[in-house]
């Protein structure tokens, strides 16, 4: 009796441990989101959350799913605000269903990326709790997925980001096996799937991903049975089929409201496949937050990478010497739902790695971006902490005491780079702001002793409570969403195609231009742009436009701003 006794105090005592851990977790992460909270500014906000708040105010004031901020080909439909077709929908219905509850459209956002962060470091913890690690090894794991910092900074610009990895991790996490016999849960698997593609249309990579990773779970494990692969097929087929149909008829929609599915929004000429690969390189060495503009010097951000890089693969290796001496006897047979979760997560990294290639072999290009990195971290995360812990199993069984020390070294030396890198973003976050900051900064240029541009603006473009007209420029997003006006803009950062002259006179009769806004000197601009804004500029003297002479015309980063006239009323 008196050992049953101990026993249930120590049990008592490890229950009161966790409870403790948990609240404690609890407590900082509602005081880091409240100090985040206070801390957000408008300026924060990146071109894709101006799209997304713009076509979730469009659709609360009832003008249907679009946008005042019109920059690519697909959204020139000759009518203001134009049908969003180049962003996917799922995240500014969210963002205006949520400011419905009664707060802004920027609220909304905020809230339902800090939401997802939250609910992605618990996926995580669940999802590795099922995959069989301990609490306090989940835990652990969770927080330092929720510490990563670049999805934070998807957050405060109010992009989908978050969402879309809380989305992956709860597909994740709903995945059916085979031996389940009902249709519910692969129709409800399927939804969510389908959610994922709606959030961001890289969504298909994880469509295909689980539709692959499956697949060859299935060939795996009912190749011998015909009855059970053939009710397999269906069941995938099933799945699949949910997220297909949506995004049929999202094309669909695109199709009858621009007469093609294609999104002809211009690629950026990367180079050779050398350069290609540096681009890589510097893309995740932006996810990981060796970023240029943090706390570390520069000149060591890419060092710390390449040992950071070397450090993983020598983990690597370790993992693979210890599984190799692994035994029969040491063999454990898994659950399916283990099995499923992993192959699920290996299916979706090998076609992403796959697409990826394509677009890095000069195949297919796309945007070459950490943003498209961010959606198989949450996976390969995942899959780090599982391999970790079966190899710690595996020396404990074997009583590999040699590798497990030096296993232990690596892990521990990895830790202290990816929190650097933390730290070095944490301090960087600073230039996310500055595209908001210097359109605000454009904003409060004087154009007299009482008035500045963006009282010109407002007094020119809005009367009696309506937005009359537009207004053109090469940073026309941030300017949409700082003056709260319609903008015409040139995606100078996008593609190598810039516009003719023909097509700024189009804009112009089409759209109502009252006045052209320039700003010079932005950092990274390809140089036929500057070429093609000089002409503009030349273009609209020849027109007899005016260009209102400011009283200061400078900002920060010796950047200057041109502001042309082309309604003279609004004088």
């Amino acid at each position: 009796m008196r050992l049953d006794f101990f026993n249930n105090g120590l049990s008592l005592r490890a229950s009161t441990q966790k409870y403790l851990i948990v609240l404690v977790g609890l407590a900082v992460v509602v005081a880091f989101n409240v100090m985040l909270w206070a801390l957000w500014t408008p300026s924060y906000v990146l071109n894709d959350g101006v799209q997304y708040l713009s076509t979730a105010n469009s659709w609360l004031s009832g003008s249907g799913f679009s946008t005042n901020a019109l920059m690519y080909t697909p959204h020139f439909q000759g009518i203001l605000p134009a049908p969003q077709t180049v962003w996917p929908l799922g995240y500014p219905m969210i963002i205006a269903l949520v400011s419905m509850l009664g707060m802004s459209a920027e609220s909304a956002a905020l809230s339902i990326n800090l939401f997802s962060q939250a609910l992605s470091a618990l996926l995580v913890f669940v999802i590795l709790r099922r995959l069989k690690l301990n609490f306090y090894s989940a835990f652990f794991c969770s927080l330092i997925f929720y510490s990563t910092g670049n999805p934070w900074a998807y957050s405060v610009a109010l992009v989908s980001e978050p969402l879309f990895s809380m989305l992956i991790l709860v597909a994740i996490f709903f995945q059916p096996g085979f031996q389940r016999s009902s249709l519910w849960p692969w129709i409800f698997s399927g939804l969510l799937v389908a959610l994922c593609v709606l959030t961001r249309y890289s969504g298909v990579l994880f469509a295909a991903g689980i539709g692959a990773g499956m697949f060859i779970y299935l060939i795996k494990t009912s190749s011998i049975r015909s009855k059970d692969f053939w009710r397999g097929i269906a069941m995938l087929t099933l799945q699949m089929s949910i997220p297909v149909i949506l995004l049929g008829a999202t094309l669909y929609r695109t199709y009858l409201l621009t007469g093609t599915i294609g999104r002809d929004i211009g690629v950026i000429d990367t180079g050779d496949l050398f350069q290609r690969l540096k681009l890589v390189f510097w893309q995740v060495r932006e996810f990981i937050g060796f970023t240029d503009t943090g706390i570390l010097p520069p000149s060591v951000n890419t060092p710390l990478m390449f040992l950071l890089v070397l450090l993983v693969l020598v983990a690597l290796v370790q993992m693979s010497i210890v599984s190799l001496k692994k035994t029969p006897k040491t063999t454990s047979s898994q659950t399916e739902i283990f099995n499923v979760l992993l192959y699920v997560i290996c299916g979706h990294t090998a076609v992403f790695v796959i697409f990826f290639a394509f677009s890095v072999a000069g195949l297919a290009l796309v945007d070459l971006n950490h943003r498209y990195l961010n959606q198989i971290y949450p996976g390969l995360f995942v899959l780090f902490c599982v391999l970790c812990a079966k190899v710690f199993r595996i020396i404990e069984k074997l009583q590999l005491f040699e590798h497990g020390k030096w296993f232990r070294k690596s892990l521990v030396a990895i830790l202290c780079l990816f929190a650097l890198a933390q730290v070095n973003l944490a301090t960087a976050i600073k230039d996310y702001s500055m595209p908001g900051v210097q359109i605000r900064e454009a904003l409060d240029l004087k154009v007299s002793e009482t008035t500045d541009l963006q009282t010109m603006i407002q007094s020119c473009l809005v009367r009696s409570g309506e937005t009359v007209g537009s207004i053109w420029s090469n940073d026309g997003q941030q300017l949409s969403y700082a003056a709260g006006i319609p903008t015409i803009t040139v995606a100078d950062v996008y593609g190598n195609n810039p516009y003719d002259l023909e097509n700024v006179r189009n804009h112009i009769e089409t759209y109502d231009v009252k006045m052209v806004v320039i700003l010079n000197n932005l950092p990274d601009i390809a140089p036929q742009f500057i070429q093609m804004l000089t002409d503009v500029k030349q273009w609209l003297i020849k027109q007899g436009y005016e260009k209102i002479t400011l009283s200061q015309n400078e900002i920060s980063s010796d950047i200057t701003v041109d502001v042309y006239l082309l309604d003279k009323t609004c004088l």
